[in-house]
């Protein structure tokens, strides 16, 4: 078993043989403890929220393909879950709010490439980091695809901006969005939550 500690988070990976073609075992569990990651900037976490919990899948499933496929798919059912971003979303489309939805992103991109850093920098072993990077890209490439088709109108992915959204307004279209306080601290128990159990 192996354990690296920081402040910011703890990996801990243990690997029994056999392993799969991959180099990790088939047994193999990676725990991904990155709870600290709100020390760093507790205000914009949604992009960083997929990236994490990509990575927690990364780690559990211990197959590259597997973690790509799935955080891709968990990226829609994180979304259904209302996380106070819907103001910045409606003010940026209306150009009301332009400037602090650009900020949002932003931040939010860098808190994320700051959290993906110091995951790899500490990572037990390079396989690991590769499988934990398949779940990162699967998980926040939905946001990419939508951003693409909102910054140059490609009509080609209208289909997915719609397929997108009808996750993330689920219940928020029903019940109304809560704010983005709320939200976040929604998603720290959400990352508790898998981090625990997964």
């Amino acid at each position: 078993m192996t354990t690296k500690r920081d402040s910011y988070f703890t990996i801990t990976s243990q690997k029994l043989a056999p392993t799969n073609n991959w180099g990790i075992s088939q047994t193999s569990t990676a725990k991904v403890d990155l709870t600290g990651q709100f020390v760093i900037l507790p205000s914009t976490m949604t992009l960083t929220t997929h990236a994490v919990i990509g990575a927690i899948i990364g780690g559990a499933t211990g197959d590259p393909y597997l973690a790509f496929s799935l955080g891709f798919g968990s990226h829609f059912l994180v979304d259904i879950i209302p996380h106070g971003d819907r103001e910045l979303y409606e003010g940026h489309k209306t150009k009301t709010a332009q400037k602090r939805a650009v900020a949002f992103v932003i931040m939010d991109a860098i808190t994320a490439l700051i959290v993906v850093s110091l995951m790899f920098a500490y990572s037990p072993d390079h396989t690991l980091s590769f499988v934990l990077a398949m779940g990162i890209i699967g998980s926040v490439l939905p946001d990419f695809i939508n951003g693409i088709y909102e910054a140059w109108e490609v009509q080609s992915l209208e289909w997915f901006n719609r397929f997108h959204f009808f996750f993330h307004n689920l219940i928020s279209d029903r019940s109304g969005d809560v704010p983005l306080r709320y939200g976040l601290i929604g998603q720290l128990v959400v990352i508790v939550f898998l981090q625990r159990y997964f």
